[in-house]
């Protein structure tokens, strides 16, 4: 909140290019050709580094740090708001973060009216996962709806105190 928004926004951006640049490397086979030239690393070593979820080291970062970056999306600038949806879609879809901790967040962005590009993708996000995890979807309403209502309070002191 103390660092410029400017500098937030590029924070992010950076993370998702970060994230996604490590996705491409991982799905062109890149990783998996270094690992195999390596002969100081042991089968075992190889199996776990497969099956490990925290493998990728930024995404392991951004986990530690996911309460800021929920947090994020209910930024008072849209333009923050955006890209930290777009990083939360990334962690969503490498499996980096936990999608019951992130449902209340995307039904509270719902209320986002100002920026129909953030309600747009928040929606994107909760269909996705709405269509892989049905019952989770409906046991985080009532966190969404509780979410939406602390923010909408805290917009309108805000508006009343500009």
């Amino acid at each position: 909140d103390q660092s410029h928004p400017q500098v937030q926004h590029e924070a992010l951006r950076c993370w998702c290019e970060i994230l996604m640049s490590e996705e491409k490397r991982l799905e062109s086979g890149e990783a998996k050709k270094k690992m195999e030239k390596n002969q100081e690393i042991s089968l075992s070593k190889k199996i776990s580094g497969d099956q490990d979820s925290d493998a990728s080291l930024v995404g392991s970062v951004l986990n530690q740090h996911s309460t800021r970056l929920f947090q994020l999306t209910s930024s008072v600038h849209p333009k923050i708001r955006l890209v930290t949806l777009d990083l939360i879609g990334i962690l969503l879809r490498q499996g980096l973060i936990n999608p019951m901790e992130t449902v209340p967040f995307l039904l509270a962005l719902q209320g986002d009216v100002d920026v129909p590009a953030v309600r747009n993708l928040a929606l994107n996000l909760l269909i996705m996962e709405g269509d892989k995890r049905p019952d989770m979807l409906r046991q985080r309403v009532r966190a969404g709806v509780s979410l939406v209502i602390k923010i909408s309070v805290y917009c309108l002191l805000l508006n009343l105190v500009c």
